[in-house]
């Protein structure tokens, strides 16, 4: 009964016409999201090597992915996971202040309570000893010099995200040399974590709720600002549409401290797609994104040496939203019927 009144959503909203050109509206709602089977049941085991530097000994080391109801997980304090649910509510406008011109802004909040979050702790380490500790009493593992972690899920957290939409819509229309739609598109948002959930079970001081990196990559890796402009022209068969983008900078946290982070600087992307629809159904079209091959800061070297990446330069970082691969050319040809 519990869970179900858990898993209970529902959703009120209203809108008021001010004047001719201009309404008002606004919407709470609730939400849940139920742990998922992967989340849940998944379960893997990697066996690696490593060397100890305090002795330069090679051993075994073995690392799990374990499910909630795994011994070595509920040693380690993993218990039965309850659904995410969130509180939403917005307000905003909608203008039409000229005729061809159409302005929305919209402002939210969103809050997210049990957030699940992986955690991994491991026999090495600064926690090592109590995480081995912990497994040898209870009888998962064997002391046999080996070292053994474990990832599994738990409700880590209550997050927000505040936010603000601004888009605008306007069409100019040439006659003979067609028209064209003028799009502006704005986001500002700022995520935040405002509870940590405490462990189960101490795993030592080198253990906290929400790692670092975890941090980040629920508040700093997602870009605070985006702004889109998108010029579309139709001209006869002719289908003409250029986007500029614009990415603000993100981060993402690193366990070791802030000298390890990886910052990413705010960025200017260009896309762009020519259409010719011929008759019957067909189109041709080219195009690119990010045509002027942008791409992410590369890695600092201490920034590198605290990644899985192979140090062959150049290491992109991974915190870019935009990805590291740079331009995307095509061509294709559509039909429809």
């Amino acid at each position: 009964m519990q869970r179900f009144w858990q898993c209970l959503a529902g959703k009120v909203s209203t809108r008021y016409q001010a004047t001719r050109w201009l309404a008002l509206r606004g919407s709470a709602s609730n939400g849940f999201h139920a742990p998922t089977l992967q989340q849940e049941h998944f379960q893997s085991t990697a066996l690696y090597y490593s060397i100890l530097p305090s002795t330069n000994q090679l051993v075994q080391s073995y690392t799990n992915y374990a499910s909630v109801d795994n011994p070595g997980a509920r040693a380690l304090g993993a218990t039965a996971l309850k659904p995410e649910t969130s509180h939403n509510f917005s307000v905003g406008a909608v203008a039409t202040p000229l005729r061809h011109l159409d302005i929305s802004l919209d402002a939210y909040r969103i809050d997210i309570f049990n957030q699940i979050v992986p955690i991994s702790v491991a026999g090495s380490g600064v926690a090592g000893p109590r995480v081995l500790q912990l497994l040898h009493d209870a009888g998962v593992v064997p002391n046999d010099g080996r070292y053994y972690g474990y990832t599994y899920e738990r409700n880590a957290a209550h997050t927000r995200a505040l936010g603000l939409d601004l888009q605008a819509h306007y069409l100019s229309d040439f006659g003979r040399y067609g028209n064209v739609s003028w799009t502006v598109m704005m986001n500002q948002q700022q995520h935040s974590v405002l509870r940590i959930n405490p462990l189960n079970v101490n795993l030592g001081s080198g253990v906290s709720g929400l790692f670092r990196s975890q941090i980040g990559n629920i508040t700093t890796l997602y870009p605070r600002n985006t702004l889109r402009a998108i010029v579309n022209w139709n001209y006869h068969r002719w289908t003409t549409t250029l986007r500029l983008s614009r990415y603000s900078a993100t981060k993402a946290l690193s366990d070791r401290g802030a000298a390890y982070d990886e910052t990413v600087a705010p960025a200017w992307l260009v896309d762009f797609d020519l259409t010719y629809r011929f008759s019957h159904g067909l189109a041709a079209s080219i195009g690119g994104t990010n045509v002027f091959n942008h791409r992410p800061q590369t890695l600092s070297p201490l920034a590198q040496s605290a990644t899985s990446l192979l140090q062959v330069n150049p290491n992109y970082s991974s915190a870019a939203i935009y990805g590291a691969e740079g331009g995307y050319f095509y061509g294709k040809l559509a039909w429809s019927w």
